[in-house]
């Protein structure tokens, strides 16, 4: 347990406005390269590039919604005998549920959010694609449809990630550890 003791000093290091300074610059800027990405796709492609653009927003938003939920629901205990047996990628883990306040921030919240904003722009321009070709009567239908049809799917997939992170937390937190240690030198 030492190596929890030693990370969650490195914690109270951050002040609490810090990392409300952090988030939202970070939020703004991030919402702003998705932004301005998904916009270039919208506007370049078809129909079905709207749709290829709301199909991977969404996954990324249930993605990154299910390992926020697994580190909230994780243990630590169980990634630091990890830890101990040098197992690749426990110790980005054990990080990751010792900063479970502000990773879950991240992942359900600033990421989660900004992909269902910009799923719902992109459901827009795929309204726009298909509304001449209907009637006036039913624009508004069409228009309801899709979104509709987006968040439907957006909740489902949520939810599934979430029962799935909530029985699995420790899985989904080494496997996101794994991740992060194959893009990090090695120490």
């Amino acid at each position: 347990m030492k190596e929890v003791e030693v990370l969650t000093k490195k914690r109270r290091k951050w002040l609490p406005g810090k990392w409300l300074l952090v988030i939202s610059v970070l939020s703004f800027g991030l919402t702003m390269l998705f932004g301005m990405l998904s916009n270039l796709v919208a506007v370049s492609s078809s129909l079905i590039g709207c749709a290829v653009l709301v199909l991977v927003l969404m996954l990324v938003n249930i993605v990154f919604d299910t390992v926020g939920m697994a580190v909230a629901a994780s243990s630590a205990k169980p990634i630091v005998d990890l830890v101990g047996k040098n197992v690749k990628g426990a110790r980005q883990a054990l990080k990751l549920v010792v900063n479970a306040d502000k990773v879950s921030c991240f992942c359900c919240d600033v990421v989660g959010d900004i992909c269902s904003i910009l799923s719902g722009a992109a459901g827009a321009a795929i309204t726009l694609f298909m509304i001449d070709s209907v009637p006036p009567a039913i624009r508004v239908f069409l228009a309801a449809i899709v979104s509709s049809f987006i968040a439907a799917a957006s909740v489902f997939g949520k939810a599934v990630g979430k029962e799935y992170a909530i029985n699995y937390s420790t899985g989904i937190v080494l496997f996101t550890g794994k991740v992060i240690a194959s893009f990090t030198k090695k120490q």
